[in-house]
């Protein structure tokens, strides 16, 4: 057998090679082709800073961010980073401000949304999408989802202009006219899938805790200190049920006798709320009733000590501060009342102590 001539061999090894360039250039493609639509490698990095918000969860809230836009998002607040895009989200009351900030654009970016009512990962997902949205609108070249850029509206105008000028040589010739531009569906926003940031507030219920002190402004009269552990149930819009439950004690002497009173009561009252986000006023009327146990001291040898418990009760008008966020925060109070049924401790048969006329009770405390 005779060997192939040398241009057989040269061509055969021309052959290979080209075979193996080409594969090495196109199979990469083939195989990964979402790598050529993966984010430009000059992205900026994306610092996320979260401030003033305990009821948001900020580690759901970058994993929702993480799968926007990849790992543009930085692990950990690096505040130094002076080439990176910023979204910080900062809470006060019932609603969040988001403000996007970049080095490439000219200002921040701001937007408030209104979390009050809403879910918790509802609530972070609404973030991430209007964060994502503020970041998006840094570019000041770009414009908004669904909303042509100014310089396309001029050139759309300008065109349909020179077209209502002279017709279609189609038109002319009396060809039938080209089918209309087929315009793409909008696409829903963040907002189309999520409750609307302006929904009205939601109040809840609130615990009330206040250290009060009650007097009965009657000859011998109760002063005493004690302690109140109360509801506030809202009703309505502006209603509010208020319902108590409190006591106290107190010690007075008088007439060579002492005697220890201990009270213990159960208030109702319903009224009115107003103010806004920092400031909620209350202004209610009810009653209460309530139990008093009387037990003397008898100071001399010509006393003889005994323990005798009455009720008592009457009306009573109750007004409320509350300041702090949502209804929540610092609680000072004030109610005065006038008892329909009262009761006295004598002793020597005069009264040495009472539960009786008109009372007026101050408190502090907190609602939360």
């Amino acid at each position: 057998m005779r060997a192939p001539p040398a241009r057989s061999w040269i061509a055969a090894t021309l052959t290979l090679a080209a075979t193996l360039a080409a594969t090495i250039l196109v199979l990469p493609a083939w195989v990964s082709p979402a790598a050529a639509a993966s984010a430009p490698s000059d992205a900026p990095a994306v610092v996320l800073l979260v401030e003033s918000c305990p009821d948001v969860d900020e580690q759901a809230l970058r994993a929702m961010l993480a799968l926007e836009i990849g790992d543009r998002l930085q692990r950990a607040p690096a505040r130094g980073d002076p080439a990176a895009d910023r979204l910080a989200v900062r809470c006060r009351g019932g609603s969040a401000r988001l403000t996007a900030a970049s080095p490439r654009a000219r200002s921040p970016i701001e937007r408030t949304l209104a979390l009050d009512g809403l879910a918790d990962d509802v609530a972070v997902r609404l973030l991430a999408l209007a964060g994502v949205e503020l970041l998006a609108s840094l570019d000041p070249g770009a414009a908004a989802p669904g909303v042509p850029a100014d310089d396309d509206v001029a050139a759309d105008a300008a065109t349909a202009g020179s077209a209502a000028e002279s017709p279609p040589p189609a038109e002319a010739a009396g060809a039938p006219p080209p089918p209309a531009p087929r315009r793409s569906p909008p696409v829903a926003g963040p907002a189309a899938s999520q409750p609307s940031p302006t929904r009205a507030r939601t109040v809840t219920s609130t615990l009330a805790l206040a250290l009060v002190r009650r007097v009965f402004l009657g000859e011998a009269g109760v002063s005493a200190w004690g302690g109140r552990v109360g509801l506030n149930r809202p009703l309505r819009e502006r209603w509010v049920l208020l319902v108590d439950l409190e006591g106290d004690a107190s010690r007075q002497s008088g007439l060579g006798a002492g005697a220890t009173s201990y009270l213990l009561s159960l208030g109702g009252l319903m009224g009115t709320r107003f103010g806004g986000e920092d400031f909620v006023g209350v202004l209610a009327v009810g009653a209460r009733i309530g139990l008093t146990r009387f037990s003397g001291d008898p100071m001399g040898s010509g006393f003889t000590a005994g323990s005798v418990t009455r009720a008592w009760a009457g009306p009573a008008v109750v007004a409320q501060v509350i300041s702090g966020s949502r209804g929540r925060g610092l609680l000072l109070s004030v109610e005065v009342g006038a008892t329909l049924l009262g009761a006295a401790g004598l002793a020597d048969q005069q009264v040495v102590v009472a539960v009786r006329g008109t009372w007026v009770t101050a408190g502090a405390g907190f609602v939360f």
